[in-house]
């Protein structure tokens, strides 16, 4: 049936429809976050004491070297602590946190810092599942030639290099239903729709990633490599979505002016 058909047949009915077409456009339009904090943290006093991170707080450390994982004061965003990471000779080494926030959305956020050096290491921050280290849900690699790559299928180059010397901010936010995330790096959004890597080789698996798990900043050293990678301010969420109270406000004003049209078409008919 035409649409013009359709409107003469139901002439008197029209603004049913017209009301909640606009009631569903006011939900979808004008959505915010909120936003249940299953882990944070800024490294500080007294919860955490200067040394290593090991058995602080549910951080645990890879390819144990409690030494190269050292909660600190010299380097730090805000406060007076934050967790800094150092290479293990040529050893992946790094602390990971475990984790358990509901999904299907979950967003991560943390300052990071890498310090500049003779010779520098490739370095990793990721969101994975669990329990243990696998599979890696998505995250970024930080190459020694300072490039950021997505930790997803093909490792895509984002258009953005990574500056030492200097905290940067990052948000990464998951969704499970989706299988993809989204990254923004100072504020400025670099991916949407990365799908999750699922696997920990090349991102390549085709079986879902259904919970988030852990949380690990690492380093990939090379030999004699000498540099410091340091986080601060890590922050681990639950999202939900929720309409505006505006929105809410409108909706119910819809929802009346639906009432009175139902009123009016019914004293038509009489």
């Amino acid at each position: 049936m035409s649409t013009l058909l359709r409107r003469s047949a139901v002439e008197v009915r029209a603004p049913f429809g017209f009301v909640i077409a606009a009631i569903a456009s006011l939900c979808v339009a004008a959505p915010s976050a909120d936003a249940q904090v299953a882990f944070s943290t800024g490294f500080e006093a007294p919860a955490y004491a200067l040394g290593p991170i090991a058995a602080q707080n549910a951080w645990s450390v890879f390819n144990p070297a409690s030494s190269f994982n050292l909660v600190q004061s010299s380097i730090v965003k805000s406060g007076t602590q934050a967790l800094a990471v150092t290479p293990n000779g040529t050893l992946q080494s790094g602390a990971f946190h475990s984790d358990s926030p509901v999904g299907p959305l979950v967003a991560l956020s943390v300052d990071m810092y890498l310090g500049s050096s003779s010779t520098q290491s490739a370095w990793q921050f990721a969101g994975l599942g669990g329990p243990g280290l696998s599979p890696f849900i998505g995250g970024i690699d930080i190459s020694a030639t300072n490039a950021i790559q997505l930790i997803s299928a093909s490792f895509p180059v984002v258009g953005t290099s990574f500056t030492r010397n200097v905290w940067h901010h990052l948000d990464f936010l998951f969704n499970f239903t989706a299988q993809t995330y989204s990254f923004v790096f100072d504020g400025s959004t670099l991916s949407t729709v990365t799908p999750f890597c699922r696997d920990n080789g090349p991102c390549t698996s085709a079986t879902p990633a259904l919970a988030y798990g852990n949380t690990f900043f690492d380093v990939f050293a090379s030999v004699n490599a000498n540099d410091i990678g340091v986080i601060d301010n890590l922050s681990i969420s639950t999202v939900s979505i929720v309409p505006e109270p505006a929105s809410v406000a409108l909706v119910g004003a819809g929802l009346a002016l639906l009432m009175m049209t139902g009123r009016l078409t019914r004293r038509t008919r009489e």
